[in-house]
């Protein structure tokens, strides 16, 4: 794939995630990817309602501002989600995610944002 095919593929990916509206965003992984796509998030007006990771050692402490909350948490705020993975781990997140109901769309942050490593911090 050549630079202006993936320039596509990126604003296309960008387009359809703007057009979803305004249901609540998940980043799912507190990384380094996920400090990057929330901070630009935060720019498009459309920042995380919390932040969702497997890991038990992050669950429970804040990442860049925003709570991290287990997967659990997914469905017993009994909400729709559009869920934003910021994770290398995409296909077993997409796999987990495929058993939630609720999920409006899912996107990786690739898809949306390039470039989005950058150091993580934790509050």
């Amino acid at each position: 794939m050549n630079s202006s095919e993936s320039h596509t593929i990126h604003e296309a990916a960008l387009a359809r995630f703007l057009s979803l509206g305004d249901f609540p965003v998940i980043c799912f992984g507190a990384s380094a990817a996920g400090a990057r796509s929330i901070d630009i998030l935060r720019q498009l007006g459309r920042a995380p309602s919390f932040i969702c990771d497997n890991d038990p050692t992050k669950v429970g402490k804040t990442f860049c501002g925003c709570e991290v909350l287990s997967p659990q948490a997914i469905t017993e705020n009994k909400t729709d989600y559009v869920v934003l993975i910021t994770s290398m781990y995409r296909q077993q997140i997409e796999s987990q995610l495929a058993q939630i109901p609720g999920m409006i769309d899912i996107f990786f942050h690739l898809d949306l944002f390039p470039e989005t490593v950058m150091p993580s911090s934790y509050e």
